[in-house]
């Protein structure tokens, strides 16, 4: 029984644990520490209600290290006064200017100045809003869940 546990607990780990685990002895495998954060790119993407707009937001970095985030958006028709605001779990992390959005999208990337510093776990995401009347309406919206 011990032998069908570790090997599913090796079937879990990256490849390199794997192969450091089955030259180990059985002492020293149980001992492996975990490897550390690998970096990774997570894409989620959205459409409004009524598919007119869409939005994806991408993560870049390892584990909460986050290296950037692209807002990628773009309208079926042409839609004035429309800016993109980058938040995470801690709140606003900034804004574009105002745009025109249109078909041909728009990319916009947020570099982070610090980006060997840890970053709260929690949703990562881009929000498309229009400014009309006076009010600032939602367009659409997407979210990456970043965690260690």
């Amino acid at each position: 029984m011990k032998i069908n546990r570790r090997i599913t607990a090796m079937l879990i780990v990256p490849a390199s644990v794997v192969c450091m685990a089955a030259t180990a002895t059985a002492a020293s495998a149980a001992s492996i520490a975990p490897p550390p954060p690998q970096p990774l790119t997570g894409t989620v993407c959205g459409s409004n209600s009524n598919g007119t707009f869409d939005d994806c937001t991408t993560v870049t970095g390892g584990g909460l290290q986050i290296t950037s985030i692209t807002a990628g958006v773009s309208a079926a028709n042409p839609t004035p006064n429309v800016h993109v605001e980058f938040t995470g779990p801690a709140g606003l992390i900034t804004n574009t200017a105002n745009f025109t959005l249109d078909l041909t999208g728009k990319n916009f990337t947020w570099h982070n100045p610090t980006p060997n510093t840890n970053r709260p776990a929690g949703n990562y995401c881009t929000i498309t809003w229009q400014l009309a009347g006076g009010t600032q309406h939602l367009l659409d919206q997407s979210c990456v869940g970043v965690h260690a």
